[in-house]
C-alpha cells in the first residue's frame, strides 16, 4: 500500500495592521519548508474583510513522517516564536492527502470544517483536489 501525504492546515488571526508583516513571515516559513525533506506544496489564503476574517495556510508533504519532523522541528518552534506578539488563535488540522470520489465534482461547492465548531467554509471539490494533491478515483461499488 502506498502511504498517503499529508496536508496541514493552519488558521491563524493576525491583528490589524499587521498584515505586511505576516506576509513576510510567510515568505520565511515558505523558504525553510522548500529545505525541509518531504515538502510538497505551501499556499496560503489571506482573511477576507467582511467574511473570513482569518488567514489559512496549506502546507503538504510526501507522508506523515516528514509532517511530523517539520511540526516538531526547532525551524518551525522559532518561527512561529516570530509571530506570537501579533497573532491569536491558531488552529492546526492534520489531514491524509490522496482519493476522492469523483461524484463530488457534480456539485460547485462543497463545505469542510478545520480547526473548530465555527471554521466552515466553501470550496469547489477541484480547488480541493489541487490543494490536497488529491487523485480522482472512482469509489462506487458495481
Amino acid at each position: 500500500m502506498t502511504e498517503a501525504g499529508v496536508a496541514f492546515v493552519t488558521t491563524r488571526w493576525v491583528e490589524p495592521g499587521r498584515e505586511d508583516d505576516y506576509k513576510a513571515w510567510t515568505v520565511e516559513i515558505e523558504d525553510a519548508l522548500r529545505q525541509t525533506p518531504g515538502f510538497v506544496a505551501f499556499e496560503q489564503l489571506p482573511a477576507i474583510e467582511g467574511e473570513q476574517d482569518f488567514w489559512t495556510q496549506i502546507v503538504r508533504f510526501d507522508n506523515r513522517q516528514a509532517s511530523v519532523a517539520w511540526a516538531q522541528s526547532p525551524k518551525l518552534a522559532e518561527l512561529l516564536k516570530e509571530i506570537s506578539s501579533y497573532t491569536t488563535d491558531s488552529e492546526v488540522a492534520s489531514v491524509r492527502t490522496g482519493k476522492r470520489d469523483p461524484d463530488l465534482s457534480q456539485y460547485d461547492e462543497v463545505w469542510a470544517a478545520a480547526g473548530t465548531w465555527n471554521d466552515n467554509f466553501g470550496a469547489a471539490p477541484a480547488d480541493i483536489v489541487r490543494v490536497a494533491g488529491g487523485v480522482v478515483v472512482d469509489l462506487k461499488r458495481a
